[in-house]
């Protein structure tokens, strides 16, 4: 995207996933999620016309892919790159202060810093559900789905699920294994999740080879949303070292 429309792309994303937040009132989740396709609708037909060597361009010249898929797979890249890991990002930050171990563990051994990565996803879960289809007549914990029947996945349970996890609300930077569900799984896994375990991993490194704590100037706010976990405020100092 042209660089001068980033942040008016930044805030739709904001009102598309903010839910009942006042924060986000300036118009409705399906009102800003509309102006986001259409401004996709408008780039894709002036990548048309002038192709580049973008994302957006890439995906056209496949030959593979409709007009269509083109402008939902934009949207997904979207939402995936700035809806989610910032969460995760000011999520770990509220790791370091609730968890006040984690800096010192990891400074005293950065072969722990990939487990950590995987723990920051699990405990702070962004992406809070999945919606699917049964493709065929089946039963899942006991209950039965037929085929077509809309399927609700809810990640954000099944990552502090106790049967899977042992003190699922505590952070534990070494945890193994982690089988957790913040990227998805199978065809569906998250496209970004590579680009996301690096933006968490380099910021995990940085501070707990520069930070000593992390503390609160104030209750972490939550965004009233059923779609993304995450904040809306967390405001933090840190004491380096």
């Amino acid at each position: 995207m042209p660089p001068a429309d980033r942040e008016r792309l930044i805030e739709l994303t904001n009102h598309a996933f903010g839910g009942h937040d006042t924060g986000f009132d300036k118009m409705t989740p399906a009102e800003a999620h509309s102006e986001i396709l259409f401004y996709f609708y408008e780039l894709i037909a002036e990548r048309e016309e002038n192709p580049g060597t973008d994302l957006v361009s890439t995906l056209l010249a496949d030959g593979r892919l409709s007009t269509e898929d083109v402008l939902i797979n934009c949207d997904n890249v979207l939402i995936g790159g700035n809806e989610t890991t910032r969460h995760a990002i000011t999520g770990l930050f509220h790791i370091c202060q609730r968890f006040p171990e984690v800096l010192g563990a990891l400074r005293a051994d950065p072969g722990l810093l990939d487990q950590a990565v995987e723990e920051v996803v699990r405990w702070t879960s962004p992406a809070m559900h999945v919606l699917r289809v049964a493709t065929e007549d089946c039963e899942i914990g006991g209950h039965e789905f037929t085929k077509g029947a809309p399927v609700v996945a809810w990640l954000s349970a099944a990552n502090r699920d106790a049967r899977r996890f042992t003190q699922p609300h505590r952070y534990q930077h070494d945890r193994h294994p982690n089988r957790h569900l913040g990227f998805g799984n199978g065809p569906h896994h998250c496209l970004g999740a590579a680009l996301a375990r690096i933006e968490l991993r380099e910021l995990l490194r940085q501070l707990s080879q520069e930070a000593r704590a992390v503390s609160l100037e104030s209750e972490p706010q939550w965004m009233r949303s059923n779609l993304v976990q995450g904040y809306s405020g967390l405001p933090v100092s840190i004491d380096w070292r």
